[in-house]
């Protein structure tokens, strides 16, 4: 059994009822094997303060297990004390002997992992060389780098604590959470492990009207990642430095470094994803994210004028994100001009993610033209961004790379030659 995982759940069951004398009486059971006698000394201690009822046999069992603790410290005057007390409590004669023959009889020293030295000890989290948490102002704890950080460096790949059962492509967005019932989130929470259950219950919870295991889950939970000890403490940014997501294949939510990050600064990811990040107005940002915080990143606290370029940019990215592939526009260089006008926009905004949402669209539009020079720089924009904000081994970038491989014959190309071909020039400075 692991003890030390009791001790932490008996400790957060105290906690949240600290007038109830059964979980410091049951932590004193996991202290004692722990060899901590003197926690268990003061469990079983106010074990009987707490039992206002006189319920006999928790008395009995808290005289007990004090009364071994004492013994295993070489507190006789304290454990002969013990004895007479649980000799009126009731107890049966054959195990007062067998505490008095323990207090005659040379007691082991504690181990050094226990005794009277050894306190429960916070639970650690994986150590890194690219970054550490510590405290954040105004944001509780945070990631910062503790070397230089380039695009395409994996900071993280975690294991998520606990996973939804049910994820599908319907929970890849923002909105995944407000597309699951209580329920089905609470199926999820049940098969967390009771060794995963305590650093769980370690997190910020800021839905308690929801209950402790309901609000940790919509305070951290990443989509499709579940909650995560580590990822959740890295915060929010409207402009991230990094980004999150989820690989199916390993079980484990990574963090992609976006954009250089030097030593000292924070690491920020985006909880808003694709078009809802890039695509949407200050005003909308915000409005997305109020269930779960307000928004103080850098361009969140900008100044006004700085904020309305940058909700002119994001407008004009969410517009072109909607209209380009619908457009009936006979000229296919006004097609390409647009993709291109977004890849600009993304820059001057200085958002280092998602370029592929767009130059997946103009390789596949490229394709119609059966011009495969252009399809294959776009191509090659798509899996470089996928590469760098994924990995080599993601999905997405796998095929991406296919892609970029085989443009002529793709599945992602379907309308690939239905146009009269065309050259459309060359995508190679974007």
């Amino acid at each position: 059994m692991d003890f030390a995982t009791a001790v932490a759940l008996y400790t957060h069951a105290a906690q949240m009822d600290d007038k109830d004398p059964v979980h410091v009486l049951n932590r004193s059971f996991a202290n004692l094997r722990l060899e901590r006698y003197t926690d268990a000394i003061t469990d079983t201690t106010l074990a009987i303060a707490l039992n206002v009822k006189d319920d006999v046999v928790l008395k009995r069992k808290a005289l007990y297990r004090r009364c071994l603790a004492f013994i295993a410290q070489g507190q006789e005057k304290e454990a002969f004390a013990d004895i007479a007390q649980y000799e009126n409590a009731g107890a049966d004669q054959k195990t007062i002997l067998i505490l008095k023959d323990a207090i005659t009889k040379p007691q082991p020293q504690p181990t050094k992992a226990g005794g009277a030295h050894n306190r429960r000890s916070s639970l650690g989290t994986p150590v890194s060389t690219s970054y550490e948490l510590r405290d954040s102002p105004g944001r509780g704890k945070g990631a910062f780098a503790t070397k230089v950080l380039r695009r395409g460096d994996m900071i993280l790949a975690e294991k998520p604590l606990v996973t939804l059962l049910s994820y599908n492509d319907d929970h890849s967005d923002e909105n995944w959470q407000g597309s699951m019932s209580d329920s089905e989130v609470w199926r999820s929470i049940q098969t967390i492990t009771p060794k995963n259950l305590v650093p769980y219950l370690s997190l910020d919870n800021s839905h308690s009207e929801r209950g402790p295991l309901m609000g940790i889950w919509f305070t951290n939970a990443f989509a499709a990642g579940g909650v995560c000890e580590v990822a959740c403490r890295f915060n929010h940014s409207c402009l991230p430095n990094a980004r999150y997501s989820w690989h199916e294949k390993s079980g484990r939510l990574r963090i992609m470094v976006l954009a250089e990050i030097k030593p000292g600064e924070e690491i920020f990811v985006s909880y808003l994803m694709g078009r809802h990040g890039y695509g949407s107005t200050r005003a909308e940002r915000q409005a997305r994210l109020s269930l779960r915080f307000r928004c103080a990143c850098s361009l969140c606290n900008a100044d006004e004028d700085t904020v309305k370029r940058s909700d002119a940019r994001r407008e004009e990215l969410a517009f072109l994100y909607n209209t380009i592939t619908a457009s009936t526009d006979p000229n296919p260089q006004s097609t390409l001009r647009k993709f291109v006008r977004a890849m600009k926009l993304l820059k001057e905004e200085q958002f280092h993610a998602d370029a592929d949402d767009f130059a997946t669209d103009a390789a596949a539009f490229c394709s119609m033209f059966s011009d495969w020079e252009a399809t294959r720089d776009w191509a090659r924009i798509a899996y470089e961004a996928r590469r760098d904000e994924f990995g080599e081994d993601s999905k997405h970038t796998i095929k991406a790379k296919a892609v970029l491989m085989n443009p002529v014959r793709n599945p992602a190309h379907l309308q690939a030659g239905l146009m009269p071909k065309k050259k459309l020039g060359r995508f190679t400075n974007l």
